[in-house]
């Protein structure tokens, strides 16, 4: 297995992190030839040290570009975060980057819009652990919505994908969600104002999809590189 890109991902790189915040990581990779062309089949895995609490998802090339081509904004993202949140890359990993905006299409908005409407449910289901009896909702869900419906805006605004949210008002709003220091009507208010600002803004000029032949052949001679070559 080749680890073809690393990067911190989460509160960390979207600059929301508390001090007890864990790291999330996040690596895509090259499997190994027999999961390639044999009978292996690796797939995507996710590993969380119970003593330090840090989240690594580890994901193939393949996996990630099918993920990324369907506007999954959660994976999309991680190729957007920060330079000094890449920890590892080389050059399959550079040329990714290089053509990053490539992968960025009108889909992602559904994808966003859905992660807001679950997390908004999440926010009132008093089965979740994360559930405040006292505030009547999940802080980290709201706050993870919240995010989300930013990163949509900036988007159709700006055309633009941002992990760190380099508004400080609304850095700070989402931290105080976060923290548990905003009502319920409060934190809702603010979702809905920023999901009918998403709502108000033109149409973005984005592509309705990605280039399917363009990323098909990139993963096909990153493939065949890595089999003719190796490491």
């Amino acid at each position: 297995m080749l680890t073809i890109y690393k990067c911190i991902r989460g509160s960390h790189a979207a600059g929301m992190a508390l001090k007890n915040s864990d790291k999330d990581y996040f690596s895509i990779v090259l499997p190994n030839p027999n999961d390639l062309i044999g009978l292996g089949n690796m797939k995507g895995s996710q590993y969380i040290n119970k003593e330090t609490g840090e989240d690594h998802r580890i994901v193939t090339l393949r996996e990630f570009l099918i993920s990324a081509i369907h506007g999954r904004n959660i994976e999309l993202e991680t190729l957007f975060v920060r330079k000094e949140f890449i920890l590892e890359t080389d050059d399959v990993g550079n040329n990714l980057l290089k053509n990053r905006d490539k992968l960025l299409s009108n889909r992602i908005f559904r994808s966003i819009l859905g992660f807001v409407s679950g997390q908004r449910k999440t926010t009132i289901n008093e089965n979740k652990q994360r559930f405040r009896n006292d505030l009547g909702y999940d802080p980290k869900s709201m706050a993870h919505a919240l995010r989300a419906m930013w990163q949509a805006v900036e988007l159709k605004r700006l055309n633009q994908l941002k992990v760190y949210i380099d508004d400080e008002k609304i850095r700070q709003q989402i931290l105080m969600i976060k923290q548990g220091q905003v009502s319920r009507d409060k934190t809702l208010t603010w979702l809905d104002r920023m999901e009918s600002l998403f709502r108000s803004l033109p149409n973005s000029s984005l592509q309705e999809e990605p280039d399917y032949n363009f990323w098909n052949n990139f993963l096909v001679e990153t493939h065949l590189f890595f089999l003719i070559n190796g490491h």
